[in-house]
């Protein structure tokens, strides 16, 4: 209770002191105005660099947390540009994924009319071994859908491979650049027989190994090579690829390069034709 009573009575002299004060400048500025005036002065000489100084500092205080705010807002700003340019970024892929789709299906509608002489099923693919090369792939069509083995696989309205094991859902696809891989195969041009191989060595440059089996074979390059007639496994007449190169030999022309049509490095949809050769010949023979 003391306490506060001191801290009133303090704060009241304070006041009556200040008003005392305060009475005193004004009398003495109305009788002795000029002294007053060089007292004012002479305090407003020392106090006002100071506030000039206090002044200057505010301002780099001030301006201190205004360089900083606007830091953050940028940085913020930043933040935001850049989420913006991943979503773009995303919707820009989805679009072409979407697009490449669009086109993996009007490919396939191309195979379909021109192929349209067997009956045919689009699948996708949706799993393939590592690496670059689509040697041994997976697509989303099984036995429910009426896949066996054995059926021929097209890409690019071309050959692309045969079922090599097909489940309920899902089935296997052994390629043409698999090593184990072997066509028999007749050039469009000069009737010439021949198998075309899979290739280790070759596959890195997307190409296969063609070996002629008459003695001496007419080809030449940009031949088309395609499926022959006597095929246990392969339809007749569907397009492989092409003759690009024809390595240096003795004697006659044994081995070739051929490029295919089907592009293994890029696949995503492929056709497969239901028909079998066997059973097409069984349904030839009974007729």
């Amino acid at each position: 209770m003391e306490n506060r009573k001191k801290k009133r009575i303090s704060a009241k002299l304070v006041f009556v002191i200040l008003m005392m004060l305060s009475t005193i400048l004004i009398l003495l500025s109305v009788i002795a105005g000029d002294r007053i005036r060089i007292i004012n002065d002479t305090i407003g000489s020392v106090l006002t660099p100071a506030q000039k100084g206090l002044n200057s500092v505010g301002r780099a205080v001030a301006g201190f947390f205004s360089d900083n705010k606007d830091k953050e807002q940028l940085m913020e700003e930043n933040r935001q540009l850049e989420s913006q340019i991943e979503s773009l970024n995303a919707v820009i892929a989805e679009n072409d994924r979407a697009m490449s789709e669009i086109d993996s299906m009007r490919q396939l509608l191309e195979m379909k009319d021109n192929f349209k002489e067997y009956n045919t099923v689009g699948a996708s693919i949706i799993s393939k071994d590592s690496g670059n090369w689509y040697d041994d792939f997976i697509i989303d069509k099984g036995t429910k859908d009426g896949i066996e083995k054995g059926m021929n696989v097209l890409s690019n309205n071309g050959l692309c491979g045969v079922i090599e094991e097909a489940y309920y859902n899902h089935s296997v696809v052994r390629s043409l650049i698999d090593d184990r891989s072997s066509v028999s195969a007749m050039s469009v041009n000069s009737g010439d027989l021949c198998f075309v191989n899979g290739s280790l060595e070759m596959r890195e440059d997307g190409t296969l190994l063609v070996e002629m089996l008459t003695e001496a074979p007419k080809i030449s390059e940009g031949d088309e090579i395609v499926t022959s007639y006597i095929s246990d496994i392969y339809l007749p007449g569907i397009k492989i690829g092409y003759i690009t190169e024809i390595p240096e030999q003795n004697g006659n022309i044994k081995t070739a390069i051929l490029t295919p049509v089907a592009d293994f490095e890029h696949l995503t949809m492929v056709l497969i034709i239901t028909d079998q050769k066997s059973d097409i010949l069984q349904k030839e023979s009974g007729d």
